[in-house]
């Protein structure tokens, strides 16, 4: 059986309303960028 702070935790995380959307777009925007320039050195 989990404890009750494990248990809170577990709701935390399963909690959609906590996922930050604009993330994955930046996340995009820095791996473009990352490719673009590593494409350049070479």
């Amino acid at each position: 059986m989990p404890t009750e702070s494990a248990r809170q935790a577990l709701a935390i995380l399963r909690d959609g309303s906590q996922f930050q959307w604009y993330v994955i777009p930046l996340l995009a925007f820095v791996f473009y960028v990352y490719t673009v320039e590593v494409e350049k050195c070479k």
